[in-house]
């Protein structure tokens, strides 16, 4: 009984959580129309479901690492946890606050172990030399990652032609403006345009 909640708890979490970084996951494929929000959902799925079989749970063991009980109370500490972060999920869901699953359940797997084992049954860590370890250095790598994913996702100015009205200069050496200035958009593509029907 005790396992059979837990497994159906981390299905919960595993749709909730799902639900509230799908947005974050297919965004710029949609909103460039790379693909269809359909489409885009069909290849996050699919992908999302091969990296955990081929690419391995790296990610997962290191959070489960983060609390250390006994094998009796484990299914409970962790089915615990992620009802917890089911919870929060739903709640701010529900209020449109924005949230972070994987912080969520961190949290609810420290909370659910320092009830049950007290709170040397958390491995706080911190840093192994460069290597972030325990509850500290998982925190650490969320709050840095999506920043050095901004930082390499974001293109120059120059290169998006955000100095010259938002019209990126075309690519190839004749048409490369001189001391990588963006030369001005043309009257054509500033004069309003009628919009093309758009054929599903």
């Amino acid at each position: 009984m005790e396992l059979g909640l837990a497994v159906a708890f981390s299905i919960a979490f595993a749709l909730t959580n799902g639900f509230h970084d799908a947005a974050n996951a297919i965004a710029t494929l949609v909103a460039t129309r790379g693909a269809s929000a359909g489409q885009a959902i069909v290849l996050a799925a699919v992908f999302n479901m091969l990296g955990a079989l081929l690419v391995g749970t790296a990610v997962a063991d290191t959070i489960a690492g983060i609390v250390t009980v006994a094998p009796g109370e484990a299914v409970a500490v962790i089915g615990a946890g992620v009802l917890a972060a089911t919870l929060w999920n739903l709640l701010t869901w529900s209020r449109g606050l924005p949230s972070s699953s994987a912080h969520a359940l961190v949290g609810g797997l420290v909370g659910s172990a320092i009830a049950a084992a007290g709170i040397d049954a958390v491995q706080w860590g911190g840093l192994e030399g460069w290597k972030p370890v325990g509850v500290f250095g998982v925190l650490i790598v969320l709050a840095v990652s999506p920043c050095s994913a901004w930082r390499s996702a974001s293109p120059s100015r120059a290169s998006t032609g955000a100095c010259c009205g938002g019209r990126p200069a075309r690519s190839g050496p004749r048409s490369a403006p001189p001391s990588g200035r963006c030369r001005p958009p043309s009257p054509s593509a500033t004069a309003p345009t009628t919009p093309r029907r758009r054929w599903v």
